[in-house]
């Protein structure tokens, strides 16, 4: 049986002043995202961080996961609740 993804990858530019993204298909959709890792400074850092997202995202796409349907989840917005006792 044929994957449906590609594996992850990290996607580094010559130019260094251009950001690193993660690349991946779909479904055939590529997937090109940056997931924060262009904050950090320190290379060694980066590209740690990056190698950590790119198994992370590996492991959810082998349960199943669709990077193209958004997670409910991710999108939650907690707001702080106020309680007020006698």
């Amino acid at each position: 049986m044929k994957a449906i993804f590609t594996i992850p990858k990290i996607v580094k530019p010559k130019d260094v002043n251009k950001d690193w993204v993660i690349y991946f298909r779909y479904n055939g959709t590529p997937i090109r995202k940056k997931y924060g890792i262009n904050y950090i400074k320190d290379l060694k850092k980066r590209q740690a961080e990056a190698e950590l997202i790119c198994q992370g995202l590996h492991i959810k796409l082998k349960k199943n996961w669709n990077p193209l349907v958004p997670d409910f989840e991710e999108n939650l917005q907690f707001q702080p609740v106020l309680l007020f006792l006698p």
